[in-house]
């Protein structure tokens, strides 16, 4: 009882700091955003990113909240990581050739359909052993990163980071976690269900997407 009262709060301040973001970007005009508002806008506005959040939230349903703090700090390491060796990361994927299939502009998205990919397949599956949990972690917090940087190039700093990255961070966090909570008062049985439909959907559209990139 206790612990449900404990979640039933978090997601009642979760879900007011979400609604505050999105109303901030909503009601403020595009001439007067700044970047870390452009970093919320960035998530709200790319349906791609919010069916990946959407799933790894799924994926780390059922975690206790000591658990779900560790993986947070896993999450903010690994972004944080990848956004101080940006140049190097690239260096490594020009090197190689990585984004030639699909050409550096369709990059960022071709790594998030990778991405959902992955989800979709280990949704499928079901996996509840803790080791699975901190790898979708890892990848889902490396592609982001990944993602936000080919969007924002720019030497890092922490005046850098929290501006344009900054924005994008947290609106993640926030929804991830909402989503999260939101389960807990959902039938794990429909949750199970779901989670096996909607990974299946991930799959056929990350593949078809990535296909349909190729061509055109």
């Amino acid at each position: 009882m206790l612990n449900k009262n404990i979640n039933l709060i978090i997601l009642s301040i979760l879900v007011f700091l979400v609604s505050l973001s999105t109303f901030k970007v909503l009601f403020t005009p595009i001439k007067d955003y700044g970047l870390f508002l452009s970093g919320l806008y960035n998530i709200l506005s790319n349906y791609i990113f919010l069916i990946s959040i959407l799933g790894v939230s799924l994926l780390l349903i059922q975690s206790k909240n000591k658990l779900l703090f560790f993986i947070l700090t896993i999450f903010l390491f690994i972004f944080i990581l990848c956004q101080i060796f940006f140049n190097m990361i690239l260096d490594f994927i020009f090197y190689y050739n990585i984004d030639f299939i699909f050409g550096f502009d369709k990059f960022p998205l071709i790594i998030l359909y990778i991405l959902n990919i992955f989800i979709g397949i280990l949704l499928w599956f079901s996996p509840h052993k803790i080791i699975l949990k901190y790898l979708i972690v890892i990848l889902f917090s490396f592609i982001s990163s990944l993602h936000i940087g080919l969007k924002d190039i720019e030497a890092f700093s922490i005046k850098s980071f929290i501006n344009y990255p900054g924005g994008n961070i947290i609106i993640i966090i926030m929804l991830t976690g909402l989503f999260i909570y939101i389960f807990e008062f959902i039938s794990r049985k429909y949750i199970f269900i779901g989670s096996k439909i909607f990974g299946s959907w991930l799959v056929v559209i990350g593949i078809i997407s990535c296909l349909t990139s190729i061509i055109y």
